[in-house]
């Protein structure tokens, strides 16, 4: 997808899936997304044969939740807000206040905001953006946000609920990646119901070939 690449292999071994890594070509930079971390090594060891350089390599951790625990969340919205999907202009200001903000991430965001499960919680008086939250392209809550002036006041735990009961509205179970440092998404998921089921990866390969740019 543009920049990312999702790999998923049924696989044990992953030896096929080794194989089609080979296959792709590597030079303009790959942004490797929700990987799990039982196929990280074929990812690891492609860059390696490549000797491509990592930009970065970070952990997240998968929490999870079915569809039934999804359903059965209770979600309060407090006086004076109300939660409505996000706008191609609501992702404009996640996209300015993403502490992962990126060359084509703008557009990115705003993809997601018009094709999947998304909410943003708005102050009724002003109709400000205060928190939000998107399903990224494998699946999982993503780029879930509040704004500073608005923090410690559960605004993340909303939009979180929020999202996940659309997303269980569709028939799916539920996940989060949080990044492993991130002691207070950890919290938070695990007040709400979400359980630690492991961790994926996302890591980003250095281009090979000058003036890659992806546009939004």
């Amino acid at each position: 997808d543009r920049y990312q690449l999702f790999v998923y292999s049924k696989e044990p071994s992953n030896r096929s899936l080794e194989v089609a890594l080979h296959l792709l070509d590597w030079s303009r930079g790959l942004k490797v997304s929700s990987l799990l971390a039982r196929h990280r090594k074929p990812v690891i060891d492609t860059i390696t044969a490549k000797n491509l350089q990592k930009e970065y390599d970070s952990e997240t951790f998968l929490y999870y939740m079915p569809k039934a625990d999804c359903d059965a969340l209770q979600l309060s919205v407090p006086k004076g807000f109300e939660l409505k999907a996000l706008s191609a202009e609501d992702a404009v200001k996640a996209n300015d206040l993403w502490p992962n903000r990126h060359q084509g991430s703008l557009f990115f965001l705003q993809r997601l905001a018009a094709w999947n499960a998304n909410v943003g919680l708005y102050e009724c008086s002003t109709s400000k953006l205060v928190a939000w939250c998107f399903r990224l392209q494998a699946g999982p809550l993503g780029a879930l946000q509040v704004d500073t002036a608005y923090l410690r006041r559960g605004f993340g735990t909303i939009v979180a609920i929020a999202t996940a009961k659309q997303i269980a509205a569709l028939g799916h179970d539920c996940f989060a990646l949080v990044n492993a440092a991130n002691e207070p998404s950890k919290k938070m998921f695990e007040r709400i119901g979400f359980k630690h089921d492991g961790e994926a990866y996302w890591l980003r390969t250095i281009p090979t070939v000058p003036n890659i740019e992806w546009v939004d």
